[in-house]
Parts: structure tokens; sequence; C-alpha cells
């Protein structure tokens, strides 16, 4: 029997989640294939708890994620609202490895930064193909104001929110009412490829602690 990765996801929201779920999942699919043996990779469990600070909202959903899925790797998903990671590893995952390894109980130790730059709707234009197939459009990107690389957009979110009314404006009203970037996450996070992904700094960056979390589990040299 293939020894089985447990992965649970702690975000700022349950639509980053709705995106991340499948990244996730297939990005530790991929990088088990360079591991030393076949690994099965379950299905991304979404934790949720109660808010209230960052570093204590960890460790209580490294907590719950033990007791109810029996998870090995916690991502931990936090979006930069900066032009890089520094200030987001710095301030919340920085003291979060450091309060986390202190915990005598069963909480899961391992955690996986997931950082995305500027927010987890950049990695949503990393494929403006798919993008525009999602929203069933042939403008080109130049119209839609998705024409730039998406980490350097400071708002990608309102963007992709332009880029549909653009899109979107010649559809009768009735319909247009049926349409919004709600409808985006989960369907880009389940189509688009880990390949157009890769330009995105921030997400190179995920992979890289992927491995090492795959080397902690010593599953990995």
């Amino acid at each position: 029997m293939k020894p089985q990765i447990i992965i649970g996801l702690f975000g700022e929201g349950r639509t980053d989640a709705r995106l991340l779920e499948s990244i996730i999942k297939r990005s530790f699919e991929n990088i088990s294939l360079e591991c030393n043996k076949e690994l099965e990779i379950s299905n991304v469990c979404h934790i949720e708890v109660k808010k209230n600070n960052f570093v204590d909202d960890v460790l209580s959903a490294a907590r719950e994620g033990v007791i109810q899925y029996g998870i090995m790797i916690l991502c931990v998903h936090a979006d930069a609202d900066k032009p890089t990671d520094d200030w987001v590893m710095k301030t919340k995952i920085k003291p979060l490895l450091e309060k986390i390894q202190t915990c005598n109980d069963n909480a899961c130790k391992l955690i996986v930064p997931v950082i995305p730059v500027r927010m987890s709707e950049a990695w949503m234009l990393a494929d403006t193909i798919l993008f525009k197939k999602e929203l069933r459009t042939k403008i080109n990107d130049d119209e839609l104001g998705i024409n730039r690389h998406p980490e350097s957009i400071a708002n990608p979110k309102r963007v992709i929110e332009d880029a549909i009314r653009v899109a979107r404006k010649d559809v009768p009203k009735r319909k247009w009412n049926q349409f919004g970037i709600g409808e985006l996450y989960e369907s880009i996070g389940d189509n688009i490829s880990l390949e157009s992904l890769r330009q995105l700094t921030s997400f190179r960056k995920f992979e890289d602690h992927v491995r090492n979390a795959f080397k902690e589990l010593k599953h990995l040299n």
C-alpha cells in the first residue's frame, strides 16, 4: 500500500480555498514524482477556525486538522498584499514557525506557506488564454486589461472584475447578473496548468516549500 500524504489548508477564506485546493493537490502530486517512493496524495482538507490572531488561529487549525483529518502537512495561505512576500514571512510565518515548534501537543508542525503576490487572484491571471475561455470571450488582453505580469498588478481582483464587465458588456443583463468573479475561482483552480503558474515567483517558492515538506517526511533526498 502506498503511503498517504494528508494535507490541510488554512487560509484567509472559503473563496481562496476554492481556487487553491486543486492547485495545492496537483502541486503535491507533481512533486511527489521526484520522491523515492510512490505516494498517494489525499484531497486537501480545508480547515476553518474562529479567527482572532494569525499565529494562534493557525495553531488552532493545526490541532483541529490532526483531530478531524489526521493531517501531516498544513498549508497556510496568506496574501502578500505587497510586491514581495518579505513582510508576510517576517511578521506572520516566522513567528508561527517559532511558536509551533514549542507546542507539546499533537498539532501538525509541518507548515507549507502559500503566499501569492499580491493576492491569490494574481494566480488566476497566470494563464490569460484559460481566463478568457472561462469568460467565453475573444476580446484581446489589452482591452480586458490583463496584459501585464500578474504579480505586477496591485489589485488583481479588481482587474478581474473589470475584465468581466468588459467581456460581458454585450450579454443580456439577466445573464450578466448570473456571472461574477465567484464563478471563476474553482474552475480556474481546477484547470490552470502548473507550468503557467511557474511564471510566478510566489508559486515557485510554494513549490520549494512543498519539496522541503517531502524532505522533512523523508520522502525526498
